[in-house]
């Protein structure tokens, strides 16, 4: 399909959903009903044109809307969508988000919910975060916190969960909002020292 006709069929896929979830009060589309699906992968084509057209703001505000709808997640926008609202300080709503996801190996979500806490000034839950994300992703805090650090190989099928590539991307994503937040580099390095003595 030529890529000026799909804007507008998008476009008028995505206001035919708005319509039908319009006066709904909080509206799901769950992945899980199939008769879901053709909306969902419409917004989500959308959100691939505007990131293709450098469209960013818009492509985030719209992924935000599909978690919104099926916070499942199905396509895997959790991650960018905490990520930029942790660049913007939106720290109550990256907190919300995380929250939704308390298991989540994804870097991006069980570190990100640690900025969020330490933002937020609670001290005590961010230590407790971190202890948890350090069990299963330690070599974040490594990435975040040294200066230089050689880039590994990353495999372009796929990234190795705790793995050198996973933290590496994490770091290359989100270590300028750490830096950007006050003391909380030595923090997380000596709160991460303490979490493992606790983990024996």
């Amino acid at each position: 399909l030529d890529k000026t006709m799909l804007e507008p069929l998008l476009l008028r896929a995505r206001a035919i959903i708005d319509q039908a979830l319009a006066g709904t009060a909080e509206p799901r589309l769950a992945w899980l009903f199939t008769e879901n699906r053709p909306a969902l992968r419409s917004l989500a084509r959308l959100v691939f044109m505007y990131q293709e057209q450098g469209r960013r703001h818009e492509a985030l505000a719209l992924m935000e809307r599909i978690l919104a709808l099926n916070p499942n997640d199905n396509h895997g926008f959790r991650s960018l969508v905490i990520n930029d609202l942790l660049h913007k300080g939106e720290d109550a709503k990256a907190l919300a988000l995380a929250d939704q996801y308390p298991d989540d190996m994804h870097a991006d979500i069980a570190y990100g919910r640690v900025l969020a806490l330490y933002r937020l000034g609670r001290m005590e839950e961010a230590e407790a975060a971190l202890c948890q994300a350090v069990e299963f992703l330690p070599k974040v805090v490594r990435h975040l916190t040294a200066d230089r650090i050689r880039k590994p190989r990353i495999d372009p099928t796929g990234i190795k969960l705790g793995g050198d590539d996973q933290a590496w991307l994490y770091r290359a994503a989100m270590r300028d909002v750490w830096q950007a937040t006050p003391d909380i580099l030595p923090w997380l390095e000596k709160s991460a020292k303490r979490c493992k003595r606790k983990g024996g």
